[in-house]
């Protein structure tokens, strides 16, 4: 809401991958035209809400436990960036879960490294079609340290890769 209120920005897009449904996040912008939320997220989990809220500008993108990243990118290229797309959003949000890679305790998506390194490449040329790479990510979760440190970096690599 700051970037909108205080920097005159008109249309934000939030990418959210986690092993949860971004439910904060939505009931927050629910109402709110001047911003896309797309969610990917391990279905049927907690919290499993939000699927009654029909509106053009929340994604929802339902992964079945066990998913990996072949139909995580097929779901996003279906799902997250045609509307993002459209929006032509002059800022992306990313809060940035790592808790589906196959070594975190808590749930049952299989994201690997390379996942990581496509999400993050497809968000970067979606923002550079528009507005010169206006993205924020923020590190949002995982619990097994290891494979949390090596997806971050993936991450961040693509994020700073011309």
């Amino acid at each position: 809401m700051h970037v909108i209120n205080h920097h005159g920005l008109i249309r934000i897009a939030i990418i959210d991958f986690d092993a949860h449904n971004g439910n904060g996040t939505i009931d927050v912008l629910k109402e709110d035209e001047r911003v896309v939320v797309s969610s990917s997220f391990q279905h049927p989990y907690y919290p499993n809400c939000h699927f009654d809220t029909l509106v053009e500008h929340l994604i929802f993108t339902p992964l079945n436990a066990g998913a990996g990243g072949i139909h995580f990118r097929t779901k996003g290229e279906q799902d997250f960036f045609p509307p993002i797309d459209a929006f032509k959003s002059q800022l992306i949000l990313i809060p940035a879960g790592f808790d589906v890679h196959p070594e975190n305790p808590l749930d049952n998506l299989n994201l690997v490294e390379d996942d990581y390194r496509w999400i993050t490449t497809m968000i970067k040329d979606t923002t550079d079609r528009y507005f010169k790479s206006r993205i924020v990510s923020m590190l949002e979760g995982g619990y097994h340290l290891e494979a949390l440190g090596c997806s971050v970096c993936a991450h961040i690599e693509m994020m700073l890769y011309d």
